[in-house]
């Protein structure tokens, strides 16, 4: 626990060290059905002990999100991991989002003392754990396909099981944190990224090489976001380390922003979609592109 304690004390200090002004700000909510909750129902699942998902001593918490309806819902779920000292419970209101327009989706968890071992556990063996578990999650899903993201040091892990699984669709980044070069062979399968503009928690943006890796890759800044809206909810501790600038309509905004564009995506890989949403997510206001494919 006392090293649990240092390690959140240095990212504390860290966030509050590297806090950025304001970005500019063009209010008005996204007017775009992907911003609305889905026409599916969706059925909520603790799945730990079914999947058993297991490395080591480390037992992965497993969340289920199914759509239920008379529409045809994917067979193609999302695994989905969450950052550094956070938990699946920071991602609920993304899975429950991406169900409700039809793709299934696993949240994965990682064990208590997964991360905390050392800083360097997050470039390290704890993302690896991760993805070991994740693609465990994903054998258990018996899906012919998957889809892989995460969020922080998740997008890291996520990326791992995604180039280890001859399975994957695709990879989604929620602002990851990965300084891995870029690929030396061109990854076949897409891998897009939302990012945060450049601060404490995420500063040199770590993570826009891995879009770069993909025949069919690209990153976007949602202007105006930090570290913490890309988790839906967020809590106190992120916004202690990384701020939450704004008040709650313009929060819940950012979120709504960052979401949609991450269910049109999703519902892409997962063949609901025919068509990319490269449009989409270039013209929704408030976002800029930095690097496209």
């Amino acid at each position: 626990m006392r090293r649990v304690f240092l390690v959140t004390c240095a990212l504390l200090l860290a966030g509050c060290a590297n806090v950025p002004p304001l970005a500019e700000w063009k209010t008005g909510t996204v007017e775009h059905p992907f911003g609305r909750r889905g026409g599916w129902a969706v059925t909520e699942k603790d799945v730990s002990e079914a999947v058993s998902a297991k490395v080591g001593d480390c037992n992965a918490v497993v969340e289920q999100y199914e759509p239920q309806g008379d529409a045809r819902a994917s067979s193609i779920p999302l695994v989905f991991a969450h950052g550094y000292l956070r938990d699946v419970a920071n991602h609920r209101d993304h899975a429950r989002h991406i169900a409700s327009w039809g793709v299934p989706v696993y949240l994965v968890g990682h064990c208590s003392g997964g991360w905390s071992r050392n800083v360097e556990g997050i470039a390290g063996g704890g993302a690896g754990v991760l993805a070991q578990l994740m693609r465990q999650v994903a054998d258990h899903a018996a899906a012919p396909s998957v889809v892989y993201g995460g969020f922080s040091a998740g997008g890291r892990a996520s990326r791992i099981a995604a180039l280890a699984d001859p399975r994957s669709v695709g990879w989604l980044g929620l602002d990851p944190v990965d300084g891995a070069p870029k690929q030396k062979q061109v990854v076949g399968f897409p891998m897009y990224a939302l990012f945060a503009p450049p601060q404490g928690c995420n500063a040199q943006q770590v993570g826009r090489a891995m879009t770069l890796a993909s025949s069919s890759g690209m990153s976007l800044e949602v202007v105006g976001s930090t570290h913490c809206h890309f988790e839906a909810p967020s809590n106190f501790l992120c916004r202690a380390a990384c701020t939450e600038p704004g008040g709650e309509e313009r929060n819940a905004e950012l979120r709504n922003r960052i979401t949609l564009l991450a269910t049109a995506w999703v519902r892409w890989r997962a063949g609901l979609d025919r068509n990319p949403p490269d449009a989409l997510w270039r013209e929704v206001q408030g976002v800029l592109s930095l690097v496209s494919q």
